[in-house]
Order: C-alpha cells, then structure tokens, then sequence
C-alpha cells in the first residue's frame, strides 16, 4: 500500500552508491509504463524540480518501519538495472554451484534469517545469500531453462524516448547475456511418457552441446542440414518454420529417440503423419494425443498408426478427455461406460449407434441423464419415473411419452422446460385456459396451436412478452401498441413485417432498427433521415456503414461506423477518409491500412495498424516508422516473423536493422531461427549473431558485484 514519505524525514535513507548504473533508468521504465510519477511516491520529484526544467530524480530509498519503501506500484521500481545485475550474479553463482540442492536443504531458520530484514545477517554471508536461493530462482527476469513450449522469454524491452537510450542498451545486453547463458545450461528434465504409462517419467538432464549447436546453425545458415544438425535445432529451440523443410521422413530410429518430448509433439502438430515414420519405442501416449488432437479429418488413418500395445490406454486417456469422441472409437472397444459418457455428451450419438449397441440399459441411463432416447425404448419399459425424469431434464421428452402416462405432473414438468411441448399436451389440457396462458408465458409461438376465438388480451400480451414471433399469429384488429412494444424488443422473430400502419411510429422505428440483426429490417422500418440512422449506428453493434443509403452518409457516420467494422472504410468516399476516420479503422484492424490514403498514412496511423497485425507493414513508405515500433511488434507479436523482417530490412536503415536482430535474438526462438534463415540477413551478419549467441559465460571466479 502506498504509504506517505511526509512522516520519514527522521528515518535513515539507503543512499544510492552505484557508479554502474543510472538510478534514471528505473524512472524512465516507470513513467513509459504509466505514463505518470505519483506524488506520494516520489515527492522529492515535484519538490526539487525547478519550473521549466527537467525533472530531478530520486536517488535514494527511505526506511519505513525496517522495510525498503522501492517507491513503485506494479512490479516496476527505481533502479531496476541493479536489480537485474544483482539476479544475474545470484543465478550465475548459482549455475556454477554443485552444491544447491544439499544448500536449499539447510535449516529452515537460516533461510528465514536472511528474508527477515530485521534479523542480523552479515552482509558479507554468500552462503546465507545462497541458502536463500528461492526467493532469487522465483525472480521471472531470468529464466534458466527453455518453458515448457520449448520457447525462451525474455524480459520484454520497452521502447523508450532518446533520453533513456542508454538504458534500453545496457537492458537489451543484459537479455542477450541471459540468453548466453542459458545456452550453456543443461537441459531441463524432459518428460516422456512409457510405452503403456499414464503418466510421465522424468529421464535425466543432458547437458548442450555447445559445438554441435554451433555447427548445426552454421549448416542453417547454408541450407545443408543433417539429420544430427536437426535434431540438435529442435531438442533446443523447438520445431519451428525454418524447419519445416527439413523431410523428417529420412530420420532414422536414433535421431527419433535422440529428440525431446517437445520437439516431437511439435513435429506431430505440423505433420501427425510424422507418426508413422516414428520407431516403435518413440511412440508414446503422449505422441500420440498429440497426433489425434491435430489429425482432424484423418482421425480414422491416425488410429491405425497407432501401436496395439498403446491402444487400450490411448482410448481411455481420448474418451475422459472428449467424450464425444466414442464414434471413432473401434466397436470392440466401446465398453458400456465409454458408450454411456458418450451418449451423454451428445444426444445424436445414440442415434448414431448401431441397433445392438443400443441396449436398454443403455438407453434408460441417457434418459435419466439427458431426457433424449425414450424413442429407442419399447413402450412397455417407458415407466412413469422414467418419463418424469427425463421431462425434468428435457421438455421434448414428452413427445415420446406414452398417452396413458401423460398426467399433470409431466406436462407441467416438461412445459417449464421446453415452452413448444404444448403442442404434446393430451386435448383435455390443452383445451384449458390455465395451461394455454402458462404455455405462452413461456413461449408465445404457442399461439399458433391455439384457435383464435380462444384469443384474448391475456394470452397475446404474454405471449409477445415472451417470443417475437408471437405477433405474426394474432388478428392484426386484435394488436395494440403495447403488443407491438413488447415483440418487437425481441431481436430475432421479425415482429417488424406483422406491425399494423397505425402503430408504427418513430419510436417503434428506433426500437426496431437498434435491436435487430437483420439489414433488410432496418431497410423497411428506418426513419429516413441522417441524425436517425447516426442513433443506429452508435446503438446497434450490428449496424454497418452499408445500412445507411448513400443520400443520408454523413461524416459521423463514417466514423461511427470505422470505429466497429475496419472494412467499412471501403464504403468511405476517398474526400472523406479524414486521419481521424482512418485511425479508428487501423485501430480495429491493421489491414484497413491499405484503403487508407497515401497523405494520410502518418507515423501514428502506421504504429495503430501495425500493431494490430503485421502484414499492414507492406503498406508503410519508407521514413515513416522508426525501430521502437518494430521493436514492440517483435516482443508482441511473432505470428509472422519472416514477414516482420522482410519488411524491417525494407523500412529500417543497415544500423536500425542491425540493432533489431539484436533485439529479435532475445525473444522467441523461433525468431531466432527465421533470422538464420532469412534471405535478407546477410551471410556476416547470420554468423555474428551465432558466435554472440554462443559467446561463453566468464568463469565463477571472474564473477564480482
């Protein structure tokens, strides 16, 4: 909570005594984020500031109650490079040390003296420090393995002004280091399911092999790699585009057991195919899952891939997942609990099944779980608890309902559920006022069962209260105002066409052409005029430019309209395709940039579509955006990365680009090898950017604060 700095003036303060670092550097993070510095937290900002000139920053901390107030909200605090170079050091000390795990063991009273910042530790104490190691490992700036996806995040660089330049160096350095270092780290435990298993077991960590990485990027780089080259790619970096054209059919058996668990169910969902070229020990029910999930249409020839041994397993692990999957489950397999959890799932598989597998067992438990299937039991075993059962659970049982059983009970049971069951109901109770008017109370298309001289104001009005089809089965003589009010407040039921003449005024219109869905709808009922359909538009989340005729487009409508739908800008006249029109547009959707004019594609136009998505780059001139935008998009966006640098190497100066593979080689890795493969990297620049990759990490004892 934010606490007062007013009371602290007789409190020591921390004083800043870093030379390396720029105390600046966690301000500017700051105010990039939020725009802001609250003045409760940085008083010393608003009081040392001199009017007109630039702000001065704190440069220290203040003691509260034993506690370093950080001054910050939301996890952003002053001097945020020394807490990153501090975490390094913590987990670069760590990596070296054997010892961590017997560490993290040690008495828990240890570990605690070193949280609590009221106890005496000295400051000098490395194996407290150590034996802390938790809180340091809990820190998400660095991530020392691959996440479960095979992808690395790094921390996410925010573009800044030219005044923190310096800051966005030392931070994107510092990332690089990061990810350096997690080249020379050992592989996380990787989880691979036995043959038969049902759950993972953890094989032991094997350490990179730094050389063989090396070489297989090389050979990326030359289009020339070998099985081994790719299988080292994928175990680290994951199976990803500049892969793709590799023909992991011409793997043999141990580069299948040599790759990971993640590279394999990657490689299975871009190809489940990819199955069938697998040795038999490779395929687990992992793989297998994994397969079915993307085999989509060709789930048939993937269940004939899969292993007898694994089938059992994988049948049991498929229907506890999806149910409905009974139907591509072999017959012989369909055991009367798979049928039922099926069935269940979804009504139309019991009319799916064959007649034998359609016992009556099976039938009478999807009744009583469902309310679907009495059709498929003989007459003489729909008993009375079993019809009423199914009626509470589904209206449209009682249509299945055998005639001598139909007694006020069930019918009213299925009446509450299903409003259409009316038309069900046996002559005598169908004929009675009281279940005529609770019929319409819960669905007014029940009129339509009803004769009209059994028609009065109760029944109609209930009836347009509920449905807006209701109107269409009245005597237009017999529909008043407040009739056509409550149908026409339905969206759907086109109550508009059954409205008499003498009813139909502006207010109606309004009603009518703000809730509907339909365009031909508010074509018949509109009040034709310009303020009437700018209402619709700005109601409506329908309502689209082409609802409005042409004679009555105004400005505020081209702008209302772009606001919802980006595509409107086409219906645009080009006179009146203003800036302000154009951003609400690219702010939708960043392919509306290619309608907008040439003047009008300004630096703030640009970013809001290219930040929507990447391909509006191919419409952005030269000079117009600069490396921050493209920077953002490669920490937020990787959904086309070979599009993104091809249109970066077109936009951005040589040193801009440069410094964009720098920062691209942070963030995923499948970035990292688009660049390696990409046609508009040069050759030296390719194999720059492996030796700074795979730089080594300076020794243990070279490591000081």
């Amino acid at each position: 909570a934010k606490q007062p700095l007013k009371s602290q003036p007789d409190r020591p303060p921390f004083e800043d005594s870093s030379t390396v670092y720029s105390h600046e550097d966690g301000y500017a993070l700051h105010l990039n984020r939020t725009g802001h510095l609250d003045p409760e937290l940085y008083p010393d900002l608003r009081a040392d500031s001199k009017e007109g000139g630039p702000p001065v920053y704190p440069t220290h901390f203040y003691n509260i109650d034993g506690q370093l107030n950080l001054g910050c909200h939301n996890s952003v605090f002053p001097l945020t490079s020394l807490m990153r170079g501090l975490v390094r050091l913590c987990t670069g000390l760590l990596t070296y040390d054997h010892n961590v795990a017997a560490l993290a063991s040690e008495p828990s009273e240890q570990r605690e003296c070193f949280a609590n910042p009221n106890s005496a530790v000295p400051t000098g104490d490395l194996g407290a420090m150590l034996r802390s190691n938790d809180t340091v490992l809990a820190n998400p700036v660095v991530t020392p393995y691959p996440s479960a996806a095979g992808a690395h995040r790094a921390p996410q660089q925010v573009a800044g002004s030219p005044k923190q330049g310096h800051a966005e160096d030392r931070r994107g350095q510092a990332s690089l280091s990061d990810e350096r270092q997690r080249l020379t780290l050992t592989e996380p435990p990787a989880a691979t399911c036995e043959p038969g298993a049902s759950s993972p077991t953890t094989v032991a960590a094997q350490p990179v092999d730094r050389m063989a990485l090396k070489t297989a990027l090389h050979n990326l780089v030359d289009n020339a790699l070998s099985p081994a080259d790719f299988v080292a790619l994928a175990n680290h970096f994951g199976y990803h585009r500049p892969l793709y054209s590799f023909a992991v059919t011409a793997l043999q058996p141990s580069a299948w057991l040599a790759l990971n668990k993640n590279a394999c169910q990657q490689i299975l969902k871009h190809d489940f195919a990819a199955l069938a070229c697998m040795p038999p020990e490779a395929i687990t029910l992992t793989a297998c899952m994994t397969a079915y999930r993307y085999a989509w249409g060709d789930r048939q020839k993937l269940l004939q891939l899969i292993p007898d041994h694994l089938k059992e397993a994988f049948f049991t692990e498929l229907l506890a997942k999806n149910p409905h999957s009974i139907l591509d489950v072999p017959i012989e397999q369909r055991t009367p609990a798979r049928l039922l959890a099926g069935c269940c799932a979804d009504a139309w598989i019991l009319a799916a099944l064959p007649a034998e597998q359609r016992t009556v067992e099976l039938v009478t438990q999807v009744c009583q779980q469902t309310g679907h299937g009495l059709q498929y039991l003989p007459e003489k075993q729909r008993t009375d608890p079993l019809c009423l059962k199914a009626c509470q659970t589904s209206g449209k049982a009682l249509e299945h309902v055998p005639e001598r059983l139909k007694r006020d009970e069930i019918c009213q049971v299925a009446l509450s559920t299903y409003g259409l069951a009316y038309r069900w109901l046996p002559e005598k109770l169908s004929q009675s006022y009281d279940w005529q008017l609770r019929a319409c109370q819960n669905d007014g298309a029940v009129l339509q069962w009803i004769t009209e001289d059994q028609h009065d104001d109760a029944l109609r009005t209930a009836a347009c209260r509920s449905s807006g089809q209701a109107l269409g089965f009245i005597d237009p003589k017999e529909i008043t105002y407040e009739m056509c009010r409550l149908a026409c407040s339905h969206e759907k039921g086109q109550a508009d066409q059954h409205v008499p003449d003498r009813h139909m005024d502006d207010d109606l219109r309004e009603l009518i052409c703000t809730t509907t869905h339909n365009r031909d709808v508010c074509e018949r009922v509109a009040l034709k005029t310009a303020r009437f359909y700018e209402k619709v538009l700005s109601t409506n989340f329908w309502a689209r430019l082409d609802w409005v005729p042409e004679q009555y487009r105004t400005p505020a409508h081209y702008l209302l309209a772009c606001q919802k739908i980006w595509d409107d800008l086409e219906l645009v006249p080009e006179q009146h395709r203003t800036p302000e029109v154009c951003l609400a547009a690219c702010s939708s959707h960043g392919t509306a940039l290619e309608l907008v004019p040439e003047q009008h594609r300004s630096k703030e136009i640009c970013e809001a579509a290219c930040n929507q998505s990447v391909y509006a780059y191919q419409y952005v001139e030269k000079g117009v955006m600069g490396l921050d935008c493209f920077v953002e998009t490669v920490m937020h966006d990787n959904r086309s990365p070979s599009s993104l640098l091809t249109h970066a190497r077109r936009l951005l100066s040589d040193s801009d680009f440069q410094s964009l593979l720098n920062r691209a080689a942070c963030c995923s890795d499948s970035l990292k090898l688009t660049i390696l493969s990409h046609p508009e990297v040069s050759g030296t620049q390719k194999r720059a950017l492996i030796e700074w990759m795979l730089e080594p990490l300076p020794q243990p004892g070279s490591l000081t604060a």
